[in-house]
């Protein structure tokens, strides 16, 4: 039994919405956004290489987990879910690890796009 192009295409999507692949939640409220950037202390330069990651609980999400800042210190991590009980934890070879609890108290109004926006500056405090 030969299926056409139509039917190929159905039955994949078809798999995406039963196995609950992130693609199947289009409604923006599932969608998070968490960016910022990553300051010294006490300084206004950006601190590059800084290993950003998202660490939940109770949440179920999908998308970017982990990232690493840009030269200027700025970061991105968007994806799929409601990141309840999480916390962003910061680690650099020459600056004390920080970590920050997300909640729905701290995010922003959501922008186009996103459901759960969430901006942040950061001073990272280096080691002694």
């Amino acid at each position: 039994m030969r299926l056409g192009i139509p039917m190929l295409i159905v039955s994949l999507l078809l798999g995406i919405m039963i196995l609950g692949c992130p693609v199947a939640y289009l409604g923006d409220r599932y969608i998070y956004g968490i960016e910022g950037e990553i300051y010294g202390l006490g300084s206004m330069n950006g601190i590059p290489s800084v290993r950003v990651r998202l660490s939940c609980s109770k949440s179920k999400l999908s998308g970017s987990h982990e990232t690493t800042s840009d030269n200027k210190g700025y970061f991105v991590l968007k994806g799929y879910g409601a990141p309840y009980d999480c916390e962003l934890i910061f680690d650099h070879p020459a600056f004390k690890q920080k970590i920050i609890k997300l909640d729905q108290d701290s995010r922003e109004e959501p922008k186009e796009g996103f459901g759960w926006v969430w901006k942040l500056k950061v001073e990272l405090e280096k080691k002694e």
